[in-house]
């Protein structure tokens, strides 16, 4: 990503006519990253940020998925209990996917 943010923060320098090395706030800008403490897991497919260790359960508060009824919940292709939501850490790029029951034929 660094070498993809110089890339851009030369093309900027040329555009605004600065030396390179750009000013410090173009790197501020454009190679902005996530704080420290989070991270990008994938839930369903889509990216989602969390704090790193983040309980599963909070995890799936902040989606509105928590109080759900028929929700089964599978971490990295291992089904995760719901006794243990409160227990497993999300971690970095960690595959959530969640399966909702429903009825009917």
């Amino acid at each position: 990503m660094l070498a993809k943010g110089k890339v851009l923060v030369r093309s900027a320098a040329a555009f605004w006519g600065t030396p390179w090395p750009a000013p410090p706030i173009a790197y501020g800008f454009l190679l902005s990253q996530l704080p420290p403490s989070c991270m990008v897991c994938y839930v369903n497919n889509s990216s989602h940020e969390a704090t790193e260790n983040q309980p599963l359960a909070d995890l799936l508060t902040a989606l509105g998925q928590a109080q759900t009824r028929g929700l089964a919940v599978a971490v990295n292709d291992a089904v995760v209990p719901r006794a243990e939501w409160a227990t497993h850490a999300v971690r970095p790029h960690d595959r959530i996917l969640l399966i909702r029951a429903t009825q009917g034929g």
